[in-house]
């Protein structure tokens, strides 16, 4: 063994305090710690646990499974700012709310009747799991006003990605508490020549009208219903 006194320090000529040593075993380093370009660091029983390359790639050697957000080869007690893109190989579970404020957010798969999305709700009790659709504008609202839009994409012949159907809700009146909603269901209908999605259920409730809610079926007047 190599022992200096409680609070001793180590060090060269120019800086004789470089490296200090607290009674509790606490080590301080003065100035930067550097590795060789590859070095590892690590534990007595785990010798590379981190790995850090010549370019600054930091790699971690456990395996160890994470069950919970205190579990796992890696563990932070508190947030991670990540300023890149982030991949994850296998599952990503998060047991609080999620964010994404990203103009486009896909989930694909490439096996056969997936990518399969699941609202599943666990409570005991007689209420169900939502989905919402929600335009803030930030401003007054406005008859016409488009809520939220459901759409249906598929190939075509030419293999051109083209909506088929679509569902589209809306602000029928905006007025304060006289407010009226109106669903539309669209498909995709051609003339031979270009095609155009086309509502062939709207349903709208009426403003200032108690009870009533209208319903038009069917688009054209060779339509059947």
């Amino acid at each position: 063994d190599f022992m200096i006194k409680d609070g001793g320090t180590i060090g060269v000529a120019s800086t004789n305090d470089a490296i200090t040593i607290a009674s509790t075993g606490i080590v301080t380093f003065k100035d930067d710690i550097l590795i060789k370009d590859a070095g590892t660091i690590g534990s007595a029983s785990d010798p590379d646990a981190i790995a850090i390359s010549s370019a600054g790639v930091v790699a971690i050697s456990s395996t160890t499974a994470a069950s919970s957000s205190t579990s796992g080869a890696l563990t932070v007690a508190g947030g991670v700012g990540i300023a890149a893109d982030l991949h994850v190989g296998d599952d990503f579970v998060v047991t609080g709310d999620a964010t994404f404020n990203g103009d486009t957010n896909t989930f694909a798969s490439g096996n056969s009747a997936d990518p399969i999305l699941i609202i599943k709700n666990t409570n005991s009790d007689a209420s169900g799991s939502r989905l919402r659709f929600t335009k803030d504008k930030g401003a007054v609202g406005a008859d016409g006003d488009d809520i939220g839009t459901i759409e249906f994409v598929s190939d075509n012949v030419a293999q051109e990605q083209t909506s088929f159907a679509s569902i589209l809700a809306e602000v029928s009146e905006s007025a304060d508490t006289d407010e009226a909603g109106k669903l539309s269901f669209f498909v995709s209908e051609s003339n031979g020549t270009s095609a155009q999605l086309t509502a062939g259920l709207v349903i709208e409730g009426e403003h200032a009208t108690d009870g009533q809610v209208d319903v038009t079926i069917a688009a054209g007047t060779a339509s059947t219903t």
